[in-house]
């Protein structure tokens, strides 16, 4: 791999992974706190999560604030087909059997007679922390844009209406019933009913990324463990899960360096990237959380070297990261959630999950481009299209910050040139 190409990489994966790497614009979120966050607390370095009583919230109300944006539209995209079946690559380090795919770059042959359109949904310096629900709005933290209100706030694109969410941020069920906000001062996640305010559980996770399962049933997060071998070591963590009151808190799960947390669909599986705790085994590990606290965890994937991952929506599938193994084995690959049938993907770049089933991929810039190409590659055809061009798009996506909006038609990134969410529609 060339050394120019292995540095945009890394910036990638710095940005893939939530920390500061190389990008065109940095993104630094507002620092003030909201009046109504939790009080601090102290507590003892090597202290045990525990849960406190449920208090009252105070609601917020605030009307609807409403703007207009400028639409423009754009030159039309292109499609090819990527082969299925064909030149072998070598097989990946992993736990279950891999079928290689070809790693030949596709070359467009058609074109689609859609214009796709650009246009801004959310001002620069705002929109920190962006993601989709299932019926289509838009979650993100910022403030009002006559000042009035810092917070989490809901819209849809193309609608200029924001909703009040809450004055807190961090992670929301889909239906967005439930809110998972984080208390950076004072190091807790506090678990809140949105309509009414009232606060389920203060959890003492030193304001650990906390999710929800699908059915809003249960939680999880990764605790990184107040316990260290030094700061040259691999970091320690635990796997916690409860009910989002807070009861039966436990820890079903131990290891180094873990990361990328998500629910399969089912309800009973997690998924995550880590090692084991004598940092033997490295990889994607799963654990059936509805068989008991006995359940194992095991890796459907091993390697040293892989980094992230993505479930696809429906759970069948996951695309991942494989770093510093050589130039056969490092890159994205895709495979089955069980592990089988993984292959290594002809690119290199940010990839999301559409609910249409497709990745969505933006390879890392080469020469001379001054914008990126947005593509999708359907796993079960292996078709591969490409949706934009930097010779007719201006896309440019700060941090590998994106999202892909519901059906698939859409999405929502932070442009490097002015800071601002803009939305990219390329599908009617």
């Amino acid at each position: 791999m060339k050394k120019k190409t292995f540095l945009k990489l890394c910036g990638w994966l710095a940005a893939s992974a939530g920390l500061v790497g190389c990008a065109e614009t940095p993104v630094t979120p507002p620092t003030t706190r909201p009046e109504t966050a939790q009080p601090a607390t102290t507590r003892p370095e090597n202290s045990r999560p525990t849960t406190t009583n449920p208090v009252t919230a105070e609601t917020v109300q605030v009307p609807a604030i409403t703007t207009q944006y400028p639409t423009t539209t754009l030159p039309q995209g292109e499609t090819t087909t990527l082969p299925v079946s064909p030149t072998a690559l070598p097989t990946p380090p992993v736990t279950a059997t891999a079928s290689p795919a070809p790693t030949a770059m596709p070359t467009p042959t058609t074109q689609s007679s859609f214009s796709p359109v650009l246009k801004p949904v959310v001002p620069a310096s705002s929109g920190y922390y962006f993601r989709f629900t299932a019926n289509g709005r838009m979650v993100f933290y910022g403030r009002a844009l006559n000042g009035s209100q810092t917070g989490t706030w809901a819209m849809t694109p193309g609608n200029p209406a924001w909703t009040f969410l809450t004055p807190g941020s961090g992670n929301f069920t889909t239906d967005l019933t439930l809110a998972a906000l984080n208390d950076k001062a004072a190091g807790t996640t506090v678990i809140t009913e949105l309509s009414t305010g009232k606060v389920l559980a203060t959890l003492q996770n030193r304001s650990s990324s906390t999710i929800f399962s699908p059915d809003n049933k249960m939680i999880a997060y990764l605790l990184r463990s107040a316990q260290q071998a030094g700061p040259e070591q691999p970091q320690r963590f635990e796997l916690w899960m409860s009910n989002p009151d807070g009861s039966q808190a436990r820890t079903v799960w131990s290891g180094l360096e873990a990361g990328n947390l998500a629910w399969f669909q089912d309800n009973r599986r997690l998924l995550w990237t880590g090692r084991d705790s004598a940092n033997r085994r490295s990889g994607l590990w799963v654990k059936n959380v509805a068989g008991g606290d006995n359940a194992g965890a095991y890796t459907i994937i091993e390697s040293k070297g892989l980094t992230g991952a993505a479930l696809s929506p429906d759970g069948q599938s996951v695309a991942y990261w494989v770093t510093l193994q050589g130039s056969e084995f490092s890159g994205v690959w895709l495979a089955r959630s069980d592990g089988s049938q993984a292959r290594k993907l002809p690119w290199v770049g940010g990839f999301r999950w559409a609910d249409t089933g497709e990745l969505l991929y933006v390879p890392v810039r080469q020469g001379r481009e001054t914008a990126s190409t947005l593509w999708s590659f359907n796993p079960a055809t292996g078709q591969t299209s490409r949706l934009t061009g930097p010779d007719k798009v201006p896309l440019k996506i700060a941090l590998d910050q994106w999202q892909v909006a519901p059906g698939g038609r859409s999405i929502v990134y932070r442009n490097a040139d002015d800071n601002a969410l803009w939305q990219l529609t390329f599908r009617a």
